[in-house]
């Protein structure tokens, strides 16, 4: 098992760091996500994202 947020092997930088987001996602949404039609998903920053967002 690797670790998702360690640095991947052979990148120029050893300080990037990779952390996963969790977002619930109608299952719509999720389809045109994957297909590419929909490139982007937008939440409204509220103190709850934030703290996800920020650490």
């Amino acid at each position: 098992m690797t670790n998702q947020n360690a640095p991947e092997a052979g990148s120029e930088s050893s300080a990037v760091v990779r952390r996963v987001l969790h977002l619930t996602l109608k299952k719509t949404w999720f389809d045109m996500i994957a297909s590419g039609e929909k490139r982007e998903e937008y939440r409204e920053m509220k103190p709850y994202w934030n703290t996800l967002v920020s650490g």
